[in-house]
């Protein structure tokens, strides 16, 4: 389980890059290995290990988990037992105005840990151990009563920096929580706290 509070989460996903590299480079031509690597996906790795001999097999992924395991320990410390994948895996809300400190002070949200990758469900893979790709949206909705739809977003209801709604639904989406998406008139207003009238200018 890629959890974010897992050990072997963090360690198998510094290996599998490498394990990427390491095939690679046991396959193919030096001026094609970047390239290669590049586009290999994780199905057709497994299957080409599949099709070496064992002792190539052992080499390829000994070589490479021996280099994740010194590059996790960098990362993470010495301690295995204090590993954990969220440590690595994060996401950052950023602002497309926060172009200096006290911008990205005001504006940005996060970073935030976050479990799972880009081949789980809920899937949150990103470049260099960070999120960038997953839904920011998510909703179930039930057909035989609208007001016990749910739903989860991110990063608030409100895009008012300094507004308390600016990034209250952030750590309900990171965690997986949802909040009530009611429909009936009655049911809305009895969950409303706080409303936004916006008058045009006299």
């Amino acid at each position: 389980m890629v959890d974010k509070d897992s050990a072997a989460a963090a360690l198998f996903e510094v290996w599998l890059p490498r394990l990427h590299n390491e095939y690679v480079a046991s396959q193919a031509p030096p001026a094609e290995q970047a390239l290669i690597a590049a586009n290999l996906q994780t199905p057709t790795l497994i299957a080409g290990l599949g099709e070496l001999v064992d002792s190539q097999r052992a080499l390829v992924l000994g070589e490479s988990l021996k280099d994740a395991w010194a590059e996790t320990r960098g990362l993470l410390g010495d301690d295995p037992a204090k590993w954990r994948w969220g440590s690595l895996h994060h996401i950052l809300f950023e602002h497309p105005l926060a172009n200096t400190a006290e911008r990205r002070e005001a504006f940005n949200l996060g970073p935030v840990e976050r479990g799972g990758d880009s081949m789980t469900p809920n899937a949150t893979g990103g470049p260099k151990f960070s999120q960038a790709t997953g839904a920011s949206y998510r909703h179930i909705l039930d057909f035989a009563d609208w007001d016990r739809s749910v739903f989860t977003s991110t990063p608030g209801q409100s895009g008012q920096p300094g507004s308390p709604h600016y990034g209250d639904l952030l750590p309900l989406w990171a965690n997986h929580e949802y909040s009530p998406l009611v429909y009936s008139r009655k049911a809305v207003e009895e969950a409303t706290e706080h409303r936004l009238t916006l008058k045009p200018g006299q």
